[in-house]
């Protein structure tokens, strides 16, 4: 019988300790990553968006006036529904043109109103996606990077605190 090998157990626990590393890491980055993706589509109203790109009705509209808060907005008042609606939006890429009295084409869901965009949503989300896709990728890579740094610390500070006497 041939004598045990200490050095091959040790390689592999010191490998299985890596590969559970990069797993804890992995996972911290996915929750990250979701978390992230979800506060940002949310920013831009992406469910409505994707609603709206699978069912909408279209109206005219009129804008009633531009917005003077910094974001030159436009007020558009449009009739769904037998009800008038006026809402502020805020601009595309084409809306730097309009003034007020020009038409404008409403895209709104059918069974609220109220929920509108003066873009067909395709077009916005095509303008959207990536930059939401690309901020969610490096914010979370950045926020894990973060937080297994603060883990790091913290750990030690609790190896620290374990060694006094209690």
């Amino acid at each position: 019988m041939k004598g045990c090998d200490r050095s091959a157990t040790v390689e592999t626990d010191g490998l299985r300790m890596a590969m559970v590393r990069l797993l804890k890491i992995g996972v911290v980055w996915l929750l990250t990553l979701s978390a992230l993706a979800t506060m940002t589509g949310l920013a831009i109203d992406a469910p409505h968006l994707f609603r709206l790109r699978r069912q909408r009705a279209e109206t005219p509209g009129t804008v009633t006036r531009k917005l003077l808060d910094g974001r030159a907005g436009v007020e558009v008042s449009y009739l769904a529904r037998g009800r008038t609606y006026r809402r502020a939006f805020s601009p595309d890429n084409n809306n730097g043109q309009i003034a007020q009295g020009d038409p404008v084409c409403v895209y709104y869901l059918p069974d609220n109103p109220a929920i509108a965009f003066i873009a067909p949503p395709e077009n916005i989300l095509r303008d959207h996606v990536p930059a939401w896709a690309v901020s969610s990728m490096l914010g979370s890579l950045g926020l894990t990077a973060m937080l297994l740094l603060l883990a790091k610390r913290f750990s030690g500070l609790l190896r620290r605190v374990r060694g006094l006497p209690g």
